[in-house]
Order: structure tokens, then sequence, then C-alpha cells
């Protein structure tokens, strides 16, 4: 008897960075310290800084609606698809980020996983994309 071979692949993904920059010629005076320290060091260039109504949340919206319409389906496969996730009940964060990219809750697994020594449970969470490579 054989065991069906399964496999995953990553179809999409999405990235997203705050415009403010702050170089290291930003903090040489307010630190004491000089670009090629921080370099040699730490071989970083450039951070970037939030702006006063990005969120981590919306940040990771932003990647996640990128991931997603970089992963769509092919609109020359007129089968509807589905994309699935289960997420931890308490992290509400990532509940808000998923409902912001239009999943829907659909039902909770209870004590699905062993985490820290204890059960926790999973909120089950879906999308399906329509024929059009759309949301219906």
């Amino acid at each position: 008897m054989s065991v069906p071979v399964r496999s995953a692949h990553v179809t999409g993904w999405g990235s997203y960075a705050p415009r403010q920059v702050l170089s290291n010629r930003d903090l040489e005076r307010p630190v004491d310290t000089s670009d090629e320290w921080i370099v040699t060091r730490t071989g970083i260039r450039e951070r970037r800084v939030a702006a006063a109504h990005e969120t981590t949340a919306s940040l990771a919206a932003v990647c996640g609606a990128r991931a997603i319409a970089g992963a769509g389906p092919d609109p020359a496969d007129p089968a509807p698809h589905r994309l699935e996730l289960e997420v931890f009940t308490h992290n509400a964060r990532a509940i808000h980020v998923y409902k912001k990219l239009g999943f829907q809750e659909e039902g909770t697994r209870h004590q699905a996983f062993f985490k820290e020594g204890r059960f926790v449970d999973a909120l089950m969470m879906g999308m399906i994309f329509d024929e059009t490579g759309g949301k219906p």
C-alpha cells in the first residue's frame, strides 16, 4: 500500500517597508557613532520607521494582500480556489489582519495544539476565489 505524497510550495509572497528611512548618518550625532562603525559591526545601513498611522497589523495586511495577489488562482483554470488557514484563537491581531484580507471565520478546533504546557484552540478561517481570480 503506497502512501500518497503531499507537497506544498510558495506561490506568492508580499513585502512592505514604511517610507520613512532612518540612515546611520541620521544616528551619528544623537548616538555618538559613525556609519562605518555601525556597518562594520552589524551590516545595517538604514532602517525603516513606521508612520503614526501604521501598525504591525496594517503592515501585515499590506504584505498579505500582496502575497494573495501574487499567488492568486490562474484565471485560465475555471475551478474555484480555496485558501484556508488556522490561527490561535487568542491571537486577536492575526485574526484582525486575516479578516481585513477577506478571510471568514469557519469554526473552531478545540484543543487543537499543545503549546507551552497546555492545549489551545485554533480558529479555522477561509476564503474562496471565483473563476475570474477574484473574491466572490
